[in-house]
């Protein structure tokens, strides 16, 4: 299992709303939450160890948000 976490633009409920539908498509993905308090509004994933981050940001790019990567040491954010 990965743990990937990303820096994105959704800021609210309505937004976590609309990019359910686009992360459900990956089934690559277990669990993800938004932390809409975060001033970066991270999205944190536990996924198999098979899932292209690119193709996450990808999914929210195509739904109209900015995602981008963060890198991690063992699921931990590297700042």
């Amino acid at each position: 299992m990965d743990i990937l976490i990303f820096k994105t633009n959704v800021s609210g409920s309505e937004h976590v709303e609309s990019v359910r539908p686009h992360l459900h498509e990956l089934h690559e993905i277990l669990k993800w939450n938004f932390d809409l308090l975060d001033e970066e509004f991270i999205l944190r994933i536990e996924a198999h160890n098979n899932l292209n981050p690119r193709k996450v940001e990808r999914v929210l790019s195509n739904a109209g948000y900015y995602c981008q990567e963060l890198q991690t040491f063992s699921g931990v954010p590297v700042v």
